[in-house]
């Protein structure tokens, strides 16, 4: 039986690659849905809105520079400080970082407010390795662009 056993583990494939990869994409497709309903709650509030770095906090400092954004994020209406939506932090053994800073803000027209010129870029991958890494970007007009390419 334990002969059986260990061929079998020799033998069935390593599935690790599959769930890394899945893990990754998701948590590209969590960021991409929070810009979005923060760009769709600006424009519906008339108001400014922020994808914030953190899950508490003051909401965000800085809009430029790289920064890691894997410990979660919250959309929040920079009105009344009204925390919009939530969300925890990335899956385990993933990372997530934002090359323009520890916010993204939306004006009322749904364009993205930055002091970066051009498009700024999340990259979620895998911790410890490049093999992984999937892009989303946002422009200045607030339009959110997936990388498909993977």
């Amino acid at each position: 039986m334990a002969i059986l056993t260990i061929l079998w583990v020799i033998a069935s494939p390593n599935y690790d690659p599959i769930i890394v990869g899945n893990k990754v994409k998701q948590q590209k497709y969590e960021i991409a849905t929070s810009l979005a309903m923060a760009r769709t709650e600006a424009v519906k509030r008339g108001a400014l809105v922020r994808v914030c770095q953190g899950t508490s906090g003051s909401c965000g400092t800085s809009d430029s520079g790289s920064e890691s954004w894997a410990d979660g994020w919250r959309v929040q209406d920079m009105d009344g400080d009204t925390v919009i939506h939530l969300e925890q932090g990335a899956a385990p053994n993933t990372t997530l970082s934002y090359s323009c800073g520890d916010y993204v803000e939306f004006n009322t027209t749904g364009g993205r407010v930055s002091s970066s010129d051009g498009e700024c870029v999340f990259t979620a991958g895998k911790k410890g390795g490049a093999d992984y890494d999937t892009k989303l970007s946002i422009g200045r007009q607030g339009r959110v662009q997936l990388d498909y390419t993977e």
